[in-house]
């Protein structure tokens, strides 16, 4: 086999490029964290929640997982519980 190591990087390339395309694909998760956003009933589940999905969003969309986090400060910021800040 002339290059060995081509077989590996195929392989990695395979899997780095579909696991893009599932994540970038409508997701019950995605829906499920974002529903419970908007119906959380104390700061620390919504703050729990908003990491979530800024983490998620931050390989594959840096402006919303900023906006996210945005959201996430705001709310620890005024709280006077602060666990968060």
């Amino acid at each position: 086999m002339k290059y060995p190591c081509m077989k590996f990087w195929s392989v990695l390339l395979f899997c780095l490029l579909t696991t893009t395309v599932a994540l970038a694909q409508e997701n019950g998760y995605l829906d499920s964290l974002e529903r419970g956003v908007a119906t959380a009933k104390t700061e620390a589940e919504r703050i729990s929640l908003l990491e979530d999905l800024s983490t998620f969003y931050m390989v594959i969309d840096r402006a919303k997982a900023d906006a996210f986090t945005r959201q996430l400060q705001a709310i620890a910021e005024g709280s006077r519980d602060r666990v968060y800040g």
